[in-house]
């Protein structure tokens, strides 16, 4: 498996690179006027309107901060009855690292409110916990997203 890896709070992250379709700057965005904190706005893609969601926000309760290493990821989304585009925004979004799905444990803290804290593996020497998009979103972004998708 091919994991990007990302940052929030300090700590490494890892989403299944097979889901990302493409990398790229983070754009201006529109906003999205009574949304959530980690809503971060919406984007033109391809002639869609899709929602943006700050990982960082949604882990760390801060917004990412603007650097060159902090990307938009584009993602296949799972909304239930199809497979929807979303757009993840990301810091120091710019390495990827090798593993396999046998690498990865479970960490012993199950704490109901983050369900990101998932299953973790020792890659190059740093925790790296794996974060799949349904994970880091949560029920009420799910909701907030099949909103946005109808």
């Amino acid at each position: 498996m091919l994991l990007l890896l990302f940052q929030a709070a300090d700590q490494t992250y890892g989403l299944d690179a097979s889901c990302i379709l493409e990398v790229a700057p983070v754009p201006e965005l529109r906003p999205a006027p009574h949304a959530p904190a980690y809503v971060a706005g919406l984007l033109n893609y391809r002639g869609r309107t899709i929602p943006v969601i700050d990982l960082t926000h949604r882990i760390a309760g801060h917004a990412s901060r603007p650097a060159l290493s902090t990307r938009l990821l584009l993602s296949r989304y799972d909304s239930g009855e199809e497979r929807a585009v979303l757009g993840l925004i990301a810091e120091r979004a710019v390495e990827t690292a090798t593993c396999h799905e046998s690498d990865f444990d479970a960490t012993g803290i199950d704490i109901p409110d983050t369900p990101y804290l998932g299953k973790a593996a020792i890659l190059n020497g740093k925790i790296v916990q794996l974060v799949t998009v349904g994970e880091a979103l949560g029920a009420e972004a799910r909701a907030l997203l099949s909103y946005y998708a109808s």
